[in-house]
């Protein structure tokens, strides 16, 4: 068979426009594209809908001009195509992943299994409905939650984020009067003249801790090991600083803070499945047992424990050791005809983190000595369930950038 042509292969992709320009046939018509680009633009950028409609804004772009108008009427038939494909995709079992907003309202994602990849989309910020198909529901473990889903009649899986802060938060209990040593020796140094007097021996400021996060903490203790040195030799604070006793507990404190710190970033990773936050869980309860009654598979902040303990056991191949509460639990998952497979193990996953820290070590101890898995009994959407609602956190801190009282009270156009 003879080899194409280059200028072959050019007229079968290509149709040659005005200006000695080619435009793709797979690439849609130059309108579309034009409009698909102002609309990508508009919504990436959080900005309003005149913008289009700026003199300046038009001068400066390369595309098309179009009115404000024209541009909302696009924006909304692209919705509409948007919400046919979610709805064609959601049409088996799928979930909620929600963070109460403002009053009444939610930030809903659907949270479902397509073509062998789990999917997360943004459906609405709107008030919750009650859904036929709608299998659990994914938030923080606070009242309000845990009674919709009792209304609702399914299962709530706990953000793990918010479980291990309010883990966290007791441990630091435990340890206040270090963290108030700390706290109270910032205080002082973040006046004027202290810290102008700290200013001769470092650059560094002192830092304070945030009430709401316990991140701070970890923060303010590090920069007070590290300008130990040079805050002694500040006379003012002299009698602030603490002992060479209190300062070996702080030191302490800080490695147990960068443990915590650890478990925490590896709880942002979107692969994490629920028996790699059961084997993180297990292992800081482990080494600090104040924290087991926030952390235990069984501990009264989880709503639905059987469910989180029967989706663990699947994940890990145990199968056969499901209790009749835990395979009830999880029965709306079951696949009507199992295939008849051998067993995989889990995939191995590679972190790229080069130190091998607290939580990476006792992920890959796990992994080391898990179970080989055994045929699959239950829909992939069960082993792939996200662990943390932190999406939707970070959907509502852009939410409050963009959106100020000033904005919020003008018209779209």
């Amino acid at each position: 068979m003879s080899a194409a042509r280059n200028h072959d292969i050019c007229r079968f992709f290509f149709a040659v426009s005005a200006d000695h320009y080619h435009m793709c046939y797979y690439c849609g018509t130059q309108p579309a594209s034009n409009m698909y680009q102002w609309i990508e633009w508009i919504a990436s950028r959080n900005m309003p809908l005149s913008e289009v409609d700026d003199p300046l804004t038009r001068s400066m772009s390369k595309l098309k001009a179009v009115c404000s108008k024209t541009l909302k009427r696009y924006m909304s038939l692209l919705m509409t195509a948007v919400e046919a494909q979610i709805s064609a995709e959601m049409s088996g079992l799928y979930g909620y992943k929600s963070t109460l907003y403002l009053e009444n309202c939610v930030a809903l994602y659907g949270v479902y299994w397509q073509k062998g990849q789990l999917k997360l989309v943004l459906l609405a910020i709107a008030p919750m409905e009650e859904e036929p198909s709608l299998s659990f529901l994914i938030g923080d473990n606070c009242a309000t939650n845990q009674a919709i889903a009792i209304l609702l009649n399914v299962p709530l899986i706990g953000c793990a984020s918010h479980r291990f802060n309010l883990a966290v938060n007791s441990y630091l209990s435990y340890c206040k009067t270090e963290v108030e040593a700390v706290s109270a020796l910032m205080a002082a140094l973040r006046t004027i003249n202290y810290r102008a007097a700290l200013l001769k021996y470092t650059s560094l400021s002192p830092r304070r801790p945030n009430a709401t996060r316990w991140s701070s903490t970890v923060e303010m203790v590090a920069r007070n090991v590290r300008c130990r040195d040079e805050i002694k030799r500040v006379d003012i604070v002299f009698d602030l600083a603490p002992k060479a006793t209190t300062h070996r507990r702080i030191e302490a404190l800080q490695e147990d803070l960068r443990d915590f710190q650890s478990v925490t970033l590896k709880l942002q990773l979107e692969a994490l499945t629920l028996a790699d936050v059961r084997v993180l869980f297990d292992s800081v309860a482990e080494r600090f047992p104040s924290t087991k009654a926030k952390l235990s598979a069984t501990a009264p902040i989880v709503h639905s424990p059987a469910f989180e303990v029967a989706t663990v056991k699947v994940i890990n191949g145990e199968v056969g050791r499901l209790t009749s509460s835990e395979c009830k639990a999880i029965k709306h998952f079951e696949v009507a005809a199992a295939p008849a497979s051998s067993g995989s193990k889990r995939k191995q996953r590679d972190d790229e983190e080069a130190e091998g820290d607290f939580a990476t070590s006792g992920l890959h101890a796990r992994n080391a000595s898990g179970s080989p898995q055994t045929a699959a009994l239950y829909t992939e959407l069960l082993k792939k369930l996200p662990t943390t609602s932190n999406r939707c956190e970070r959907l509502f801190s852009q939410t409050k950038l963009v959106l100020t009282p000033q904005r919020a009270l003008l018209l779209p156009i």
